[in-house]
């Protein structure tokens, strides 16, 4: 039987993909066993619920400066060669026929020669370069035009996402599916139980009145503004709250420094990583989302938001008003003051908050787990020859 490979090597500190791998990793599963035999590759401290499929853990490959000069080289002179593997390695990815790589990464697929498709998630170095080093933009571009130049199959999560692939690497149309993501089936298949809140409310010290905001630190993802925008909100809402999660990393000490600043530090709670079992009740105890980033092709949280009844106030860039279609209320990102109102509309207004959850649930109807493993299922089964 062919055997399809995952590369399931995010972890806590890559934000949405973890959730993306997750999903992607269930929904090859309802294929698993009469199409194809499933393989999950995962690093020793990467968590992923790989149902019936077969783990194989891989140690972390040596990034040294020798073995980036070599992986530098081969990317630019397109050299697909097993150079940079251990024989350890080699034998781990040994008897794969297809791998399905999640993120912007050559390994190993790329170095293996072996057919592979992956997930473009956005160009955010094009519309942001000032969040990047010039290494990391050049590297960024010679990975992704290495990719979709060898790669089987392409996959998007938006048709923003498409034509920026379509514009930028000068891909074939054909090459490229726009396959939008649902929830992992924890928030698919969410039950709630008022015990469990109360365990859940306990264990986190979470306030009665807050709004939720869960993402890691990265300067795109614009805390500075939002926690701005709140400081002004909790006049009207003095008994709201702000909480947030993520590791203490990238920005993280900006945004505390602005959250003391605005003496706010009483208001704003910080979780920091929280254990995905308990994230559905910190969404559900909340008065709505709020997603302030500045760029995001697909906001994952949106979709959790949407699939357990929760109203969305979100931005108005890139891909989301493409993603929510409707399902939140949309605001400029950059404009502290239109944050504010568009947060103190939902807050005030119970009707509103019943119309975002209707239509936010129809959104989320038109993306059911079954749909997208059918999708998922139908291109891997295209190129697993």
């Amino acid at each position: 039987m062919k055997k399809v490979g995952v590369l399931a090597f995010a972890n806590i500190h890559t934000g949405g993909v973890l959730q993306y791998t997750q999903t992607l990793i269930e929904a090859l599963n309802e294929g698993s066993g009469e199409n194809y035999k499933l393989v999950v590759f995962t690093f020793k401290d990467c968590t992923f619920d790989s149902g019936n499929a077969e783990v194989r853990v891989v140690k972390k490959p040596n990034t040294g400066y020798f073995k980036k000069s070599i992986i530098m080289a081969q990317l630019f002179f397109n050299l697909k060669k097993k150079w940079g593997l251990s024989k350890d390695e080699i034998l781990k990815f040994n008897g794969i026929d297809l791998f399905f790589n999640p993120t912007i990464s050559l390994y190993p697929n790329f170095y293996l020669n072996t057919p592979f498709i992956f997930t473009l998630h956005d160009f955010q170095e094009r519309y942001y370069p000032k969040n990047f080093s010039k290494v990391d933009r050049i590297t960024r571009w010679l990975m992704k035009k290495t990719l979709s130049n060898s790669a089987q199959h392409i996959i998007c999560e938006s048709n923003y996402v498409k034509e920026d692939i379509l514009n930028f690497l000068r891909t074939e149309e054909s090459m490229v599916s726009v396959v939008p993501s649902p929830p992992v089936k924890l928030f698919s298949d969410f039950c709630f139980y008022k015990n469990e809140a109360s365990k859940v409310k306990l264990k986190y010290s979470l306030p009665d009145q807050y709004i939720f905001y869960p993402a890691q630190f990265w300067i795109h993802k614009n805390h500075i503004r939002l926690i701005h925008a709140f400081s002004e909100l909790i006049k009207k809402n003095p008994e709201l709250h702000l909480v947030i999660t993520g590791v203490k990393e990238n920005n993280y000490w900006r945004v505390i420094e602005t959250i003391k600043l605005l003496n706010v530090e009483d208001k704003v709670l910080h979780l920091g990583y929280v254990d995905q079992k308990n994230l559905p009740y910190i969404y559900k105890m909340s008065k709505l989302l709020v997603m302030p980033t500045l760029f995001e092709s697909i906001s994952v949280p949106i979709y959790e938001a949407f699939s357990i009844g929760v109203p969305v106030c979100s931005s108005n860039v890139v891909a989301l008003p493409e993603q929510t279609n409707g399902g939140a209320l949309l605001f400029n990102p950059k404009d502290t003051k239109d944050i504010e109102n568009k947060i103190q509309k939902v807050l005030s207004d119970s009707s509103l908050q019943e119309e975002l959850i209707r239509r936010g649930r129809l959104v989320i109807d038109n993306l059911d787990n079954n749909k997208y493993a059918a999708s998922i299922i139908k291109i891997v089964l295209k190129f697993l020859k």
